[in-house]
Order: C-alpha cells, then sequence, then structure tokens
C-alpha cells in the first residue's frame, strides 16, 4: 500500500500478486468420454470463482460453453439508444430486463452451473455475472448488466467455469463448493509446473491521495479482478499498479503481463502523471488506464495551464483475454506519444479531453 511519497526501484525483481501451486495429478472426475483422464489439481478457496490462472507465466482461461462462438438467448428490449448525447435509452430500462435472460426451453438443462459465471454480449460492451437462479427458462443474475439484455438486438452469450466443459487444453476449471480447482495441462505441463492462484486485485495501490511518487524496474504478474460488473472498457476493474488520486507520479520501465485485470488503472483523477517505457501484455483486462484531471493538482505554469498526464513510449498489446470491451491505452486529459499498440480485444487508444496530443504512435490489429 502506498500512502506517501516513495521511490521504488526494483532493479528487475518480479512481484506476484498470488501464491504458489502445489499440483497433484489426478483422475478426472467429470469423465463422460471426451474429456482427458488426468487433470492437475490444487485447492482454492470457496465461494467466489476463481477468474484467473497463471501458468508457465501466462494466463490460462476457464473452461467455456461453448468452446467457440456463442448461444442465444431469447430475450428483447426494443426500445432504441440514442447515445450518450441523445439521452441513452428512449425508455429507461426496468430491473427485470437487467438481472433476467430467457434462453430456449431445456438449452442449460444437465449443466453444473453452481460455479458458473455469464458473459452477456452487448453493442460495444459486455457484462460478466453469476447466476442467481434459474426459473424455467429464465436465467436471474446476481446483479444488473451494464446494458438491458438483449439491447442493441445482440443475443450472443456463452458460459464460463462449468465442469462439463473442460474438455479444451490449457483451460481449467474452480469447484467452488469443494474448493478445488482442476487444469488441463498443455503438452509438458506436469506436477512441477510454476503455477500460482491470484489472491489480490492489485500488488501496489494507494487508496487516498499521494503525491511524488516513483515506481521503476519491476515486473508485475498474477492479480484477480473485482466480482463487481465491469461495464465498458471494464472501466470499473482494478490494476497491477492501482492509483485513485495523486500527482507528480512516475511509473517507468515496467513489464506488468498476466494479470486478471488491468496493467495500470487509476480509478478516479491524477495529475502530472507520467508513464514511460512500460510492456504491458498478456492481461485479463485494459492495459493502460489514465484519468488526467486539472483541479486535482491546483498548479498552473507561467501560461496559467495545468500539468497533463502522459503516456509515452510504451509497447501494450494481447488485451482483453477475460474482458473483450477492454481498451489498450485509456486515458482524460493526457498526452499519448510513441507507444505501440497491437492485438486488443476492442480499441487501441482511447483518448479524451483538452488540447491533448497524439502523436507518433503504431496501431495494428485492434
Amino acid at each position: 500500500r502506498i500512502s506517501k511519497p516513495v521511490h521504488l526501484i526494483g532493479n528487475g525483481a518480479v512481484l506476484v500478486g498470488g501464491s504458489k501451486i502445489k499440483w497433484q495429478r489426478v483422475k478426472n472426475p467429470f469423465l463422460s468420454g471426451a474429456e482427458p483422464e488426468y487433470l492437475l489439481c490444487c485447492d482454492a478457496p470457496k465461494g467466489l470463482p476463481l477468474r484467473s490462472l497463471v501458468v508457465n507465466g501466462e494466463l490460462r482461461s476457464r473452461c467455456r460453453f461453448p468452446e467457440r462462438g456463442y448461444l442465444q438467448h431469447e430475450s428483447v428490449f426494443t426500445p432504441q439508444y440514442r447515445g450518450v448525447t441523445g439521452g441513452g435509452w428512449e425508455r429507461k430500462p426496468t430491473t427485470e430486463e437487467m438481472i433476467t435472460m430467457r434462453v430456449p426451453e431445456g438449452s442449460l438443462e444437465g449443466l453444473s452451473l453452481h460455479s458458473a459465471e455469464v458473459t452477456v454480449m452487448h453493442s460495444w460492451d459486455d457484462s460478466m455475472v453469476r447466476i442467481d437462479h434459474i426459473d424455467n427458462n429464465i436465467v436471474t443474475f446476481d446483479q444488473e448488466t451494464s446494458s438491458p439484455v438483449g439491447g442493441f438486438g445482440v443475443k450472443n452469450f456463452c458460459l464460463w467455469n462449468i465442469p462439463e466443459a473442460l474438455k479444451e487444453i490449457g483451460t481449467f476449471y474452480h469447484d467452488t463448493t469443494e474448493g478445488k480447482l482442476y487444469y488441463y495441462p498443455l503438452d509438458g505441463e506436469c506436477e512441477d509446473t510454476v503455477a500460482y492462484l491470484p489472491e489480490h486485485y492489485s500488488i501496489l495501490y494507494a487508496e487516498d491521495k499521494v503525491t511524488d511518487v516513483i515506481i521503476e524496474g519491476f515486473t508485475m504478474m498474477c492479480t484477480e479482478s473485482e466480482h463487481v460488473l465491469a461495464g465498458y472498457g471494464a472501466r470499473r476493474l482494478s490494476g497491477a499498479i492501482t492509483l485513485n488520486q495523486g500527482s507528480n507520479i512516475l511509473l517507468k520501465d515496467l513489464t506488468i503481463t498476466a494479470v486478471g485485470a488491468h496493467g495500470i488503472c487509476t480509478q478516479e483523477e491524477v495529475a502530472d502523471m507520467k508513464i514511460e517505457r512500460c510492456h504491458v501484455y498478456g492481461v485479463g483486462a485494459g492495459g493502460i488506464r489514465v484519468a488526467n484531471s486539472k483541479s486535482v493538482s491546483g498548479r498552473a505554469d507561467e501560461y496559467g495551464e495545468y500539468p497533463k498526464s502522459e503516456v509515452t513510449d510504451c509497447h501494450v498489446h494481447h488485451i482483453g483475454q477475460y474482458f473483450p470491451s477492454a481498451i489498450a491505452i485509456a486515458t482524460v486529459n493526457c498526452d499519448v506519444r510513441h507507444n505501440e499498440v497491437h492485438d486488443t480485444s476492442y480499441s487501441g487508444i482511447d483518448c479524451r479531453g483538452d488540447h491533448i496530443i497524439i502523436e507518433k504512435n503504431l496501431v495494428y490489429n485492434t
């Protein structure tokens, strides 16, 4: 926890936000014909389903149903969306329209759903929610989705973390009732394979306003994402480094990979924050998220302008592995210069604000 001015120098040290796994090779308890005969297994917390697993320094994905593509629900929401500037939906969705999903009769029969989560696709974002209960063909979620189910005419959804789906190599299933995690190993992976279970949402974080902070030279990996509605750009999720408010902050020469949510994230507003030469890749949500505010620092220069934040010379790629609405670099009142961005699930660079400079960035495959 960062609570005062500090200069942290990693010199290449690796910070891990979880615990090392002790694997056991076990007979597959979910055999029905297409699954492997043996799995790797470890103890895991009961209660909330784990979304992240790090094996050999890389994120692994939970088992998915279906393995590819999407199922189709039958929920309908016909009011038109007028955009943010047009006031949003023609009619405000009801709570029922935000927490229920009608599925084809019998489509979920025979599936073990006690540890499952559901991703409901919208137009530009997605909602990952848990199932509270099912009554006939009506699925009720534990919280509201970010858009009404069936809005925009989109019908796609998929299930995560059900044992019947543990058929693809490199995926895992977390039994939240028994407190066990089962992993279908890649070729060459065994009981000695190095792996970590996440225990924290952030590795370095500041809950309150901080000033004069420098963090440099670390590698960071293995965090979990909060079980809150992520929304557009996975905006409510934390990062390996999470700051709420502050000024005069420098993050440089960091490598952040295999984390469940963002790489670097400011949840509220900062001023005069510089992120330089950072490599963020292979993450569950977005890469770098910075909201700069003129009102935080209160220090205008001789021309009456307040210090802006900057993201420069960073390499951000292969983001959104768990949350497809993720954005590689998302900023407010922040210059974005000389960065390389590629292989993103949604937007490459999203910049908002006044008098900002966006120049000499290489962006492809977004």
